[in-house]
């Protein structure tokens, strides 16, 4: 207590004493060179909090479900598992088919209670030339302006993540960036079948690249987990013109279908600016589920004639104005469960069960939804409810995905 520190030059992993004087500290930095602290009063900015650029990167938030069966029915759509991950599959046909779930299968000690895993249901022993598979993390351009992206300040970044595969074979991570048409793939290897290891990868920042300052997609970040051989060829780690030659570089005859006993996971998917890999960025669950809200809702009702919302009554309906939870990147689509699963209510009519359920009006923070009722059972101007009928499965989704 009260202790000076003097003249110590540059230290690392330094921490603070109680009470200490620092104003003779000339620097405390990172184990990267980059400064913390300057004259022992200036605390430089250290993007600690909020660094990392992908969301849900610890596969907590499902909003949609925890597991998918047959995912190639819906090539290119959202997975229905942990929130913003979609699935790709390229150009040729159907390689196999697979389970996707949210898992507990995490490496230990590292803080993560979950893991997406890719379990094989469905074997493709000789994948085409064209055959590929992927799932990707679209980032939104507005939120990657300060990588610098086309000019000399362009801005390298760490990818860093825990992967685990029943295949000792190469994998590929691609980074697009769709303003500018511009890719990198860079192959990484599984060294232990069956084992969780960790992954960085180094992406330096695109001098030439494009990155818009908007809504839509700035970045994509694939890992392809299989690749025929149009997929193959291209340089390793340097940014290009797009090309397919770059999404499975150094994969070879990797192929996650060979055999039913195939399977992978991951979890711990970082992103973030600089040249090292940090401590994963544990966020709160309400904050993770807020980030991913920005791009999709759902609103699940369960309780068994659970109230949704309150409105104004005409004589065949009811409209509600709801309000997100949180704001939209853009005006949303809306989808319901059956107009069945509604009821429409007012104190004067009770209960009419839904037949019609429309969207009257949506923008990026609420929407105006209709339930219509059967004949004509509402006193225009009452006011009543929108609810649950009975123990129906009930929700409203609205999908803002890039």
């Amino acid at each position: 207590s009260g202790a000076t520190i003097a003249n110590s030059g540059t230290a690392t992993g330094f921490g603070q004493a109680e009470h200490a004087n620092l104003t003779d500290v000339a620097a405390i930095t990172q184990a990267d060179g980059d400064g913390m602290m300057s004259d022992g009063t200036d605390y430089k900015a250290v993007p600690w909090r909020a660094r990392n650029l992908i969301i849900n990167g610890a596969m907590r938030v499902v909003q949609r479900g925890t597991s998918e069966t047959n995912v190639f029915g819906s090539a290119g759509a959202y997975l229905d598992v942990c929130d913003r991950y979609k699935h790709e599959r390229q150009s040729g046909s159907e390689p196999g088919e697979m389970t996707v779930t949210q898992d507990t299968s995490v490496p230990s000690g590292k803080g993560f209670g979950f893991s997406m895993k890719f379990d094989v249901t469905t074997n493709d022993a000789s994948i085409a030339a064209n055959d590929g598979y992927a799932f990707t993390q679209p980032i939104e351009a507005q939120n990657l302006q300060h990588l610098e992206y086309g000019n000399a300040a362009a801005k390298a970044m760490v990818l860093s993540f825990w992967f685990r595969a029943s295949l000792a074979q190469t994998f590929c991570v691609s980074v697009d960036q769709p303003d500018g048409s511009r890719r990198m793939g860079i192959p990484f290897t599984v060294a232990s079948p069956d084992t969780w290891e960790h992954f960085v990868l180094a992406i330096p920042g695109d001098t030439s690249g494009t990155i818009n300052n908007d809504t839509g997609a700035g970045l994509l970040i694939r890992w392809m987990m299989t690749a025929g051989s149009t997929y193959q060829g291209g340089a390793a780690s340097t940014w290009g013109a797009t090309n397919n030659n770059q999404l499975g570089i150094d994969m070879g005859s990797t192929n996650l279908f060979a055999t039913t006993d195939e399977d992978c996971y991951i979890t711990g998917i970082q992103l973030e600016v600089g040249s090292i890999d940090t401590p994963f960025e544990h966020l709160t669950y309400g904050d993770e589920l807020r980030a991913c809200e920005r791009y999709y809702e759902r609103l699940n009702y369960n309780a068994g004639g659970e109230v949704i919302a309150y409105g104004a009554a005409l004589s065949t309906s009811l409209v509600d104005v709801k309000i997100f939870y949180t704001r939209k990147r853009v005006d949303p689509t809306i989808t319901f469960t059956a107009a069945a699963t509604f009821d429409a209510y007012t104190e004067a009519a009770s209960n009419s069960n839904g037949t019609v359920v429309a969207v009257d009006a949506a923008g990026e923070t609420s929407a105006s939804i209709r339930v219509t009722g059967t004949g004509t059972p509402f006193t225009a101007g009452d006011v009543g409810r929108i609810s649950q009928d009975g123990s129906d499965t009930c929700y409203i989704e609205m999908n803002s995905e890039l």
